[in-house]
């Protein structure tokens, strides 16, 4: 699933299109228009003010509307004669192409092949963020994002790593870059989060991560590209996500081991991330 630095990279690859206006807006899949406030129609023949990113969300700012995209799994955004798109695909118009966005600088398709990503057309920002308790976003609002993640993670007696993926404490964070941050810092994933001594510097360490892994213009482990077709480039720097039994690369001595956590995959070295 594309985490924040992917979703980054998508923002900035199709920011060419601000100040475009849409001249028509096509779904072929009405799955993907989720808990909106209004309908597909409205946004035809609006200018789009800009593009922004919270967390793992894209967002089309259209002035006084807006559409929220979460890519979810395998959701691109790519130009409709991307080569990526199969030509069957193409041809019969197939759901995986969920919806075509047409400006009058160019044609883009969201192409989901699981068809789990969304789009959501809401009217006032703030109230989403607060309903559906998205924290504030690590990169954009550091200073805010920092004071939410230390209080949050003081409160609860969840463990690291669930904590880290909870989109209420920390926005954008994922499988990847919670592996990453936890085993920068040393920290087990299974230490509970309010017993950790070293909350500002997992933020501040979590967000270098973040940031490092946006100018490499992200991660590609399986199937992610930016709207150019560009894999992300950051999988050459993971040291223990996706690296069950290769040795840990900084005791060089224990082998990096993989347990489940809330159902979610978790990479780490028992040396050099001692349970506490």
């Amino acid at each position: 699933m594309p985490e924040l630095p992917e979703v980054e990279t998508v923002a900035r690859a199709l920011r060419p299109l601000e100040g475009a206006r849409l001249t028509n807006f096509i779904v072929n899949d009405k799955k993907v228009w989720f808990e909106s406030e209004c309908e597909p129609e409205e946004f035809i023949g609006k200018n789009l003010t800009a593009i922004k990113r919270r967390g793992k969300y894209l967002i089309y700012d259209f002035g006084n509307l807006y559409i929220l995209q979460h890519l979810r799994m395998t959701g691109k955004m790519l130009p409709d004669d991307s080569a990526i798109i199969p030509a069957k695909i193409r041809s019969t118009n197939s759901k995986q192409l969920r919806c075509e966005f047409r400006f009058d600088r160019g044609n883009y398709f969201f192409y989901d092949p699981r068809r789990f990503g969304t789009l959501t057309a809401v009217r006032d920002l703030a109230h989403y963020w607060k309903k559906k308790k998205i924290a504030p976003d690590p990169i954009e609002e550091e200073s805010a994002a920092r004071e939410h993640f230390m209080q949050a993670m003081g409160n609860t007696k969840r463990p690291a790593k669930a904590s880290l993926l909870d989109q209420s404490i920390i926005a954008g964070v994922g499988n990847i870059y919670a592996d990453e941050a936890l085993f920068a810092l040393g920290i087990h994933p299974l230490t509970i989060s309010a017993r950790i001594k070293k909350t500002a510097e997992l933020f501040s360490l979590t967000r270098a991560i973040l940031e490092k892994a946006i100018k490499a213009r992200g991660t590609t482990v399986y199937n992610y590209v930016n709207p150019d077709g560009v894999a992300g480039s950051y999988a050459l720097e993971l040291k223990v996500y996706g690296r069950t039994g290769e040795p840990c690369p900084r005791c060089k001595t224990k082998k990096i081991q993989r347990l489940v956590i809330t159902g979610r995959s978790s990479h780490f070295c028992a040396h050099c991330q001692k349970r506490s």
